[in-house]
């Protein structure tokens, strides 16, 4: 339902001097200096209205470094400010927030001129709050983001006017076509990889472009016994990974087709005495033959991980150098999260393989000298049928291996999640504030891929919550 504030008598803000307050960090404003007072026969100056719009404001920074100017003064009391929070009734979603009100615009500060004094900053998605004040408490009534800056003329003032509209992050979030991100994605995303290639592209594909980074990932085929080639790359081949919308596969055809990932020079020169490899793959249970990870750090300087149905090999082929161990059998068939950590250590060169976070591998290199990799090497098993599937490849100078390990159970879609639990990681990934009242004891399913709206309302269907905006910057939950 909306809620109207009305001054008494009506032209009382208008007798008072007109202009604007900015609230700026560092020095301090009183609510006794913002706002001006509404129904003054009851409760004196003691009740006040306070509306502010943060100009130029950056929506991806935190609320708290927005700078706020009190536009109350200019605010048209006689047409009223309305405000819309809540459900329209019990059968239907909470609807976002929204505020409408006139504004005096005689000196053209809310104009989109080029000639206005607050341009370009007049803009849709400007940060604008309301709030009431009472003996000195103040109390959110509407925080939201403009939709609307209308230029009007008031006939009876002879006085130009704008209309303002704004609406809660709801429906920020909710227009546009905003792509939606898998819930791997978001959680590598964090991990700030130098290089990135997600590894999602649909079918059709010819290449795997780098979220970070400019280096792309390319396919080539494999050469079979009789010098043809032969081997195919399919992006969008497997959807089996929960926490991806999907995956690159490789299909051997008696020759090893394989992707080689391009390092940029200046990551390149930047892992020089250590690197952080990450990636996810899902061998068939036919792989014979092999499949083979290489790390080029030069033409010779080759370091080789190679998986076979019986053992997994580190080789440093510059020297030959073998280490060893046999293969678990939840290696093939199954998706899991392999990370290569290599650092220098004196004259020596130190490999450790992880598989899901644990140390499953490692090889230390005597004599060998280091320099950062070129390139990267992912080749399928050479057996005809036989299928490799990627996704998700990062790299990161030095030791990143406790950041990269954080994405494993976002590659699952973190099933069993609370809902509560949900809904902060969501927004706390998205850099969205949210508040979030009582702890759900319902849990989720695999996180699919969304925009942030729908994934939020499918946590409030499985809770029974309510999901709403308008009370802060972000999103409020109500368990």
């Amino acid at each position: 339902m909306p809620a109207t504030f009305v001054s008494n008598p009506p032209n009382r803000w208008h007798r008072r001097s007109r202009g604007s307050t900015t609230l700026r960090r560092g020095h301090f404003v009183t609510d006794a200096d913002a706002g001006v007072p509404i129904l003054p026969q009851q409760f004196g100056d003691t009740l006040k209205l306070v509306v502010e719009i943060a100009w130029g404001a950056n929506l991806t920074a935190a609320s708290s470094t927005w700078v706020w100017t009190d536009i109350t003064r200019d605010v048209r009391v006689d047409d009223a400010v309305s405000i819309t929070l809540g459900k329209a009734n019990e059968a239907t979603d909470t609807q976002p927030a929204g505020i409408k009100f006139s504004v005096d615009d005689s000196a053209s500060k809310y104009s989109t001129s080029p000639l206005g004094p607050n341009w370009p900053n007049v803009q849709f998605n400007t940060p604008i709050r309301a709030r009431i004040v009472n003996s000195g408490v103040s109390n959110s009534r509407f925080v939201g983001y403009a939709t609307s800056f209308v230029p009007g003329w008031n006939v009876k003032g002879n006085v130009a006017t704008a209309s303002i509209s704004a609406s809660g992050i709801l429906q920020r979030l909710g227009q546009g076509q905003v792509p939606s991100r898998s819930c791997l994605w978001y959680s590598v995303n964090n991990t700030a990889p130098s290089m990135w290639w997600p590894l999602e592209e649909g079918t059709g594909s010819a290449q795997g472009i780098p979220a970070v980074g400019s280096g792309t990932m390319s396919f080539f085929q494999g050469t079979t016994g009789l010098g043809g080639l032969a081997g195919s790359a399919q992006f969008g081949g497997d959807t089996s990974l929960a926490g991806a919308d999907r995956e690159l596969t490789l299909t051997a055809a008696n020759a090893a087709p394989y992707m080689v990932a391009t390092v940029d020079s200046a990551v390149s020169a930047a892992c020089a005495t250590s690197f952080t490899l990450s990636w996810y793959a899902k061998f068939t249970d036919d792989a014979t033959q092999g499949a083979n990870f290489l790390a080029y750090m030069s033409g010779s300087k080759v370091l080789d991980v190679s998986f076979t149905t019986s053992t997994t090999f580190l080789i440093w082929d510059e020297t030959g150098a073998t280490s060893s161990t046999a293969t678990t059998a939840d290696v093939f068939g199954q998706w899991h999260q392999w990370v290569l950590l290599v650092e220098k250590s004196g004259s020596n060169v130190v490999a450790i393989l992880f598989k899901d976070s644990n140390a499953y591998l490692s090889a230390t290199f005597t004599g060998v000298s280091m320099t950062g990799p070129i390139q990267f090497v992912f080749e399928a098993p050479f057996t005809s049928g036989s299928s490799l599937s990627l996704s998700h490849v990062t790299l990161h100078p030095s030791d990143a291996t406790s950041s990269v390990f954080t994405t494993v159970n976002s590659s699952k879609g973190h099933p069993g999640e609370t809902v509560t639990d949900r809904i902060s990681r969501i927004t706390s990934e998205r850099g969205i504030t949210s508040t979030v009242s009582g702890s759900s004891v319902q849990t989720m399913g695999p996180q699919t891929s969304g925009n942030t709206v729908d994934l939020l309302r499918q946590c409030e269907q499985v809770d029974g919550g309510v999901l709403y905006d308008g009370q802060a910057a972000g999103f409020s939950y109500l368990n």
